[in-house]
């Protein structure tokens, strides 16, 4: 085998394993959101995929452990999802409750969703 078609071959390797990487990130996200939606309600399931996403990116380069189990994602949303359910009060309960506490939490909605859940 030459350079170009290992080239080619690790390349295909990689678009595989980032595909199989961010379908098991979709599944994880929809199933969390789902469940929320039908306990809490559309409001918190916005702010949970808000949570979710912002635990995310607060985790940096994930190690290959977190890029096979998406799992820990959910359960640090969960955690601020019940400090907000406890304290309803709370718009966000970011600023109490993250993976990566240094980071700072955003109180709007990103513009880019204009989906709306059922309710």
């Amino acid at each position: 085998m030459g350079s170009v078609e290992l080239m080619q071959s690790t390349e295909q390797g990689c678009v595989e394993l980032v595909a199989k990487l961010v379908s098991a990130a979709e599944k994880e996200l929809a199933a969390y959101t789902q469940a929320v939606l039908e306990l809490f309600g559309s409001e918190q399931a916005w702010q949970s995929v808000e949570d979710w996403m912002e635990e995310l990116e607060s985790m940096g380069l994930p190690s290959r452990k977190q890029l096979q189990d998406w799992r820990h994602l959910t359960i640090a949303a969960a955690a601020r999802l019940a400090v907000r359910v406890h304290h309803s009060s709370l718009k966000n309960a970011a600023v109490l409750t993250t993976l990566n506490s240094t980071r700072g939490a955003s109180l709007e909605r990103p513009k880019w969703h204009q989906h709306k859940f059922p309710t």
